[in-house]
């Protein structure tokens, strides 16, 4: 089956479709030839073909409704009035704002598409609807650009009041005072310091004293404490006489050495000062345990307590020596010193002496 051949008003219409964001005017072409294309245009479109050809003006209201229902889909679309002379009006100012003549045209008979069935009411025009919906919609932008500015000021304004100032100079710190009561008193107690203020001012010095000298400044690690170890101290057992000095030479045995123990009780005795002389209770050996003594080893302790005694004897002589010269030495230096006299002095005193 041939396709037919279209008529040259749909070829001219889908040309106009393809390029409808282009098209800037028509001429005084009818309605009801550019009705589709109309419906392609934006609201400034087709107040633009409105000023070249003003009587599409009375014949566009579907394309006003549909402008309408897309652009303010939440708004009232229809409204009616009682007053019939609000369209003619609106109309009439529309055509004198663009200086046309519309003595020559007859509004009334453009004006029977707002009459409704009911009784004493008229359509608004679309257009009307969309105009003031359009202004309210601009004047509330303008007010939120208003406010937001404002707000804006009034934010600048407190960031201005509560603005950081950057001081060079050191704040001065306050002394503290230690008491016997209280461990730490404040000599000059700030009033009203807040956390923040004390934290900025700390920051505040560390930050002056890194740009006096930023080397020395360095976190300083503390070692760590280690804790005490507790002393441990081994008992001391006493030492009997037996195991001090050993018989050497008895019957039936070898000859054994003589075993030196070392116990606190035999540590090489100090010097005592020279203000202070010994005593014979300084000399004296520790109490110690006396064993049993048996018949066998009588001769063995008479030997023993013999070799004591010579041992203290020694030590008190040695000890007598010390002190001896100590005492030289201290009453030498309490003697007057002898005056220097001059040689040829001594001589004339000499021989005189001699005469």
């Amino acid at each position: 089956m041939a396709l037919g051949v279209l008529p040259l008003t749909t070829l001219c219409e889908n040309v106009l479709l393809q390029n409808h964001l282009l098209i800037k005017d028509l001429g005084e072409i009818r309605y009801d030839l550019i009705n589709r294309v109309l419906v392609k245009f934006n609201y400034i479109q087709l107040l633009k073909l409105e000023e070249l050809n003003p009587q599409l003006m009375l014949e566009d209201e579907d394309i006003w409704l549909k402008l309408l229902k897309k652009d303010f889909p939440q708004n009232i679309h229809e409204r009616f009035t009682t007053d019939s002379s609000k369209a003619r009006l609106f109309f009439q100012f529309q055509l004198k704002e663009l200086n046309y003549d519309y003595s020559q045209i007859n509004i009334e008979n453009y004006l029977t598409k707002f009459q409704t069935s009911h009784n004493n009411k008229f359509k608004l025009p679309s257009k009307l609807l969309y105009l003031k919906y359009k202004q309210d919609l601009n004047k509330k932008e303008k007010e939120s650009i208003q406010k937001l500015r404002q707000h804006m000021k009034s934010i600048a304004q407190s960031k201005d009041k509560h603005q950081v100032i950057h001081i060079d100079e050191v704040i001065p710190t306050y002394k503290y005072e230690k008491t016997s009561i209280l461990p730490m008193r404040q000599i000059n107690p700030p009033s009203n310091r807040s956390k923040l203020f004390l934290k900025a001012k700390d920051e505040a010095v560390r930050h002056s004293k890194f740009f006096q000298n930023p080397v020395q400044i360095s976190r300083v690690v503390k070692p760590t404490p280690q804790p005490i170890k507790p002393l441990t101290t081994s008992p001391v057992k006493p030492i009997r006489q037996e195991n001090l000095i050993k018989p050497t030479n008895l019957p039936g045995k070898k000859k054994v050495k003589e075993r030196i123990n070392v116990s606190i009780f035999h540590n090489r005795r100090k010097k005592p000062s020279n203000l202070l002389a010994p005593t014979s209770k300084s000399l004296m050996t520790p109490i110690e345990r006396k064993p049993q003594i048996n018949n066998d080893t009588k001769n063995n302790d008479t030997k023993n307590n013999e070799i004591m005694n010579n041992n203290n004897e020694n030590n008190n002589e040695n000890y007598n020596d010390d002190n001896d010269k100590q005492n030289n030495v201290i009453v030498k230096n309490n003697l007057p010193q002898p005056k220097r006299i001059k040689l040829s002095e001594y001589l004339k005193k000499s021989n005189s002496s001699s005469n």
